[in-house]
């Protein structure tokens, strides 16, 4: 065990040259095709020789200790009586199965070659750090806030072209980064450079890579002659969601983002509103991947019959459901089902559950950014329809535990780039009135809108009732929200959380409430208020002197004293009525 992971090792005696280092490149891509997924995770950058390695015995304290991944001994698992070398026939069998990789024309190539200093573009975002030598400069990743922790000072870096007109080279030794490569860095700097072109095929017939693409090009007659009213954006929720766009809402798991997208399309299909807002009434279908057959129904009927839906003569348009498909939303016979109800209901709204599960690769990568809008949105849109992706945020690490909301979608800058409208759900606060109510606020922001202003935020409450039978009842409501009024919202939810650490650990630190906190998405503001209220109410006591403290704990550390009252402010005052008596 690695402390971080795990290492599984075999000897081998082979040169340290370009070919071997190849060689082992192309098989832990091998090895990460046949056996990664969402759990298990193959680091495929360590095929060089130049790594520094565990010493098995020793503690592995790169990053902080968290609760969720605290420091951990390095140490031998498993170790065989013999150790046998691999032979390089074995390697070049497994190397063998590694995914073929498409080859792309170079990035400056095509109508966007004016020149792009790739340097000074570091420079004005503040992602430079220093020259090294030979035309190589040390950066920070653009995608440092999705790395698992940071490795030192040449982990990243960039390199100059190697002749006049030439493109630059990107190189990041991060497991998350190791398929970068410089057309990414293009694409984030430049979010118009051309499309990848696919190599010409085995037999030179380069057509057969484009076979029935079409090529749009329009003349300047033909543009000035459009009326300027058909090219004004529509909306299907006005300005949060365009016609014909596409539109990402993302959220950490379990905030509740299916729920708010399938009761936009019960809204649109039966010319309702949502979060009280006017939407275009229109055929929807919600393409779920994640939740499965019986969560997908049971949602839907509990969403039903908290707008007052019970049949399906209530619904003007066309709504529907793919549930527990068993193939990715790219795949050709996936897609043509669905394009063919897109012909069938014309401007079709669809919603895809989620971003990760649609298409075949990586959604962290610029080649799937590129692979699913070429496969997925730009057929959609042809055809008409609207297209919704539920995505999820990137994962933080060290230091960081909240991330801005316009950088909230996982992947390649390249989805950004592509998107028409982004919205943005945070939980603020959750309470069980009693074993058969409880509501769930969260605050919905608009960071991104192409075509119109951003919508104000929203304080969106789920109201959820349990009749003491299988039916539950999903009531959405909403309300614009001033920054008070989130402020307050979000302090009551960390109030509540905090308590509840205590309720449980009795002793923390400051720093450990904190990151707890701030990993569920809540504001470090609303966490130090939140810190600040519970002394107040008598729930804990600190921070501890240095007699109260106990061995081992420095800095700030605080002490549980009684559970939250149900209802934190009468509690403060029964207090203060008892100190007066």
């Amino acid at each position: 065990m690695s402390g971080n992971g795990a290492h599984a090792m075999w000897p081998i005696d082979a040169s340290n040259d370009e070919p071997t280092t190849k060689l082992f490149e192309r098989c832990l891509k091998a090895l990460k095709a046949k056996f990664g997924d969402q759990v298990v995770s193959i680091d495929e950058a360590v095929f060089n020789a130049a790594r520094i390695w565990k010493l098995y015995g020793t503690v592995a304290v790169k990053g902080d200790a968290l609760d969720d991944r605290p420091h951990r001994r390095a140490f031998i698992e498993h170790r065989p009586l013999e150790l046998v070398n691999l032979e390089r026939e074995q390697l070049e069998t497994l190397a063998a199965m590694a995914p073929v990789e498409r080859t792309y024309s170079a990035p400056g190539n095509g109508v966007h070659r004016e020149a792009l200093d790739v340097g000074e573009a570091f420079k004005a975002r503040g992602w430079y750090l220093r020259p090294l030598r030979d035309g190589k400069h040390a950066v920070r990743c653009p995608w440092a806030s999705e790395h698992s922790g940071e490795s030192g000072l040449t982990e990243t870096a960039i390199f100059e072209p190697r002749e006049a007109g030439g493109a630059w080279g990107f190189d990041c030794r991060h497991q998350h980064c190791a398929s970068r490569r410089i057309r990414e860095v293009y694409a984030l700097l430049r979010p118009l450079d051309p499309r990848p072109r696919e190599s010409a095929s085995p037999g030179g017939d380069e057509s057969n890579a484009s076979a029935g693409a079409a090529i749009n090009v329009a003349t300047i007659g033909e543009i000035l002659a459009v009326e300027p009213a058909a090219l004004m954006t529509k909306f299907i929720v006005e300005p949060w969601v365009p016609s014909g766009g596409f539109t990402i809402l993302t959220a950490k798991s379990g905030t509740g983002k299916g729920k708010l997208a399938q009761a936009l399309c019960l809204a649109r299909a039966s010319g309702g509103t949502w979060l009280g807002v006017a939407v275009q009434p229109g055929p929807a279908l919600f393409w779920s991947a994640e939740q499965g057959k019986r969560e997908d129904f049971r949602v839907t009927q509990a969403l039903c019959r908290g707008l007052g839906l019970t049949e399906p003569s209530q619904f003007k348009h066309y709504f529907g459901v793919i549930y527990d498909p068993t193939m990715k939303l790219s795949a050709p016979r996936m897609l043509a089902e669905v394009l063919a109800l897109a012909r069938a209901h014309p401007e079709l709204m669809i919603v895809i559950d989620s971003l990760r599960r649609a298409f075949v690769g990586e959604d962290t990568g610029s080649d799937g950014a590129d692979d699913f809008y070429s496969s997925v949105i730009s057929p959609l849109r042809a055809v008409g329809a609207t297209v919704i992706v539920l995505g999820h945020p990137p994962k933080t690490s060290g230091q960081q535990r909240r991330i801005d909301d316009e950088n909230m979608v996982r992947g390649s800058g390249d989805f950004i780039a592509q998107l028409d409208s982004l919205l943005v759900l945070r939980p603020v606060d959750r309470t069980r009135h009693d074993p058969h109510t409880e509501t769930i606020v969260t605050r919905l922001k608009h960071p991104k809108a192409r075509g119109s202003g951003e919508a104000p935020p929203h304080l969106v409450t789920m109201h959820v009732t349990h009749d003491r039978t299988p039916l539950v009842a999903f009531e959405l409501t909403a309300k614009i929200t001033s920054t008070d009024d989130t402020t307050a919202a979000e302090v009551a939810g960390a109030v509540k959380a905090a308590a509840a650490l205590f309720e449980d650990r009795k002793r923390l630190s400051r720093k450990a409430v904190l990151e707890t906190l701030q990993a569920t998405a809540l504001g470090r503001p609303a966490c130090e208020a939140a810190l600040t209220k519970l002394v107040d109410l008598g729930v804990i006591r600190g921070p501890l002197g240095p007699r109260d403290r106990q061995k081992g704990e420095r800095g700030h550390w605080f002490a549980f004293i009684k559970p939250l009252p149900a209802d934190p402010e009468a509690g403060r005052e029964g207090e203060d009525d008892t100190d007066d008596l």
